[in-house]
């Protein structure tokens, strides 16, 4: 009988903690991974949800984002009410509010009769602001392009970040392109600047790369170049194949601790192409950011007001 009351007494002090606890889901961390020094970001080029299967599904899109931990995500490739191939649906929105986040979508394509865009997206669990959205270099024979932007707070730390997907048919065209996204980015004269996006192009597979080229990889650097781990490739069918990069400014590049192409049963069917995730030390990209803003006031270079 006491052995029965003792067992009873343990199960209501057991039920007591666990309906008073806390259960906080990753979107609960207030945005920040693991003890608060280290910010996930993703890329991924959705394909406008629909799989590798024929299957449309935002629901395994955001799935994906979920078993990420990511807190600040670049999409790709995003419908909303594009079409039938989408069933019209506001891509951007329905996968925010599906895990919680804050959004952005900028239309690379926009038509008015009738309505439909298709573009890139931002979602952050942190708050963002000065949103905008950049048409790129184009010519008639080739599809629009876009870049977007916007300025994350993560703490008490500004981190600019732009997403963009590049033209996959003219070498020419797409020199202009990266060579203007540098020019949105140089606009950022001290903050750490992310630039993820589909470049439609093996960077580091070229023989004679242009000038552009040269300059992005000068003045940022991949994640996946400095601290790569795992497999190479980002497109589905041809897995040695990367076209998908995450650049940060070349300064803070330090602070990336890893970065990996993210692989699981679910992403080698929801899109064609596969997630790259990066992991960046929010001390060290602290550091570095005090470091540079100290050298820029004694230089007597003017800051941007932010």
């Amino acid at each position: 009988m006491i052995y029965n009351l003792k067992i009873s007494a343990l199960f209501f002090i057991v039920l007591f903690i666990g309906c008073n606890a806390e259960l906080k889901s990753p979107q609960d961390r207030s945005g920040i991974n693991s003890s608060d020094k280290t910010l996930t970001v993703m890329l991924y080029n959705i394909h406008h949800a629909e799989g590798m299967d024929g299957k449309l599904s935002t629901d395994r899109i955001a799935t994906i984002i979920k078993e990420s931990n990511a807190d600040v995500i670049a999409l790709n490739e995003v419908d909303n009410q594009y079409g039938k191939r989408s069933n019209f649906q506001y891509q951007t929105k329905i996968i925010a509010e599906k895990i919680g986040m804050n959004y952005y979508f900028g239309p690379a394509i926009k038509k008015k009769d009738p309505f439909r865009e298709y573009g890139n997206a931002i979602l952050s669990r942190f708050e963002f602001r000065q949103q905008s959205n950049h048409p790129l270099p184009n010519n008639e024979k080739c599809e629009p392009r876009a870049c977007i932007s916007a300025v994350v707070k993560v703490g008490d730390q500004d981190i600019r970040v732009f997403v963009t997907h590049l033209d996959h048919k003219s070498d020419s065209l797409i020199n202009k392109q990266i060579g203007y996204v540098q020019e949105l980015a140089s606009s950022e004269s001290n903050l750490p600047v992310l630039i993820m996006g589909d470049f439609n192009e093996e960077i580091f597979s070229q023989k004679d790369p242009s000038k552009e080229w040269v300059s992005l990889q000068t003045n940022y650097t991949s994640a996946f170049k400095v601290a790569g781990v795992g497999p190479v490739g980002t497109c589905l069918g041809n897995e040695n194949k990367k076209i998908d990069f995450i650049f940060i400014s070349s300064r803070f590049s330090d602070a990336v601790e890893d970065c990996y192409v993210f692989r699981n049963e679910i992403t080698n069917q929801a899109s064609d192409h596969w997630p790259l995730i990066a992991h960046i030390n929010l001390d060290k990209l602290k550091n570095d950011f005090q470091r540079t803003d100290e050298t820029m006031s004694k230089e007597g270079v003017s800051k941007r007001i932010r």
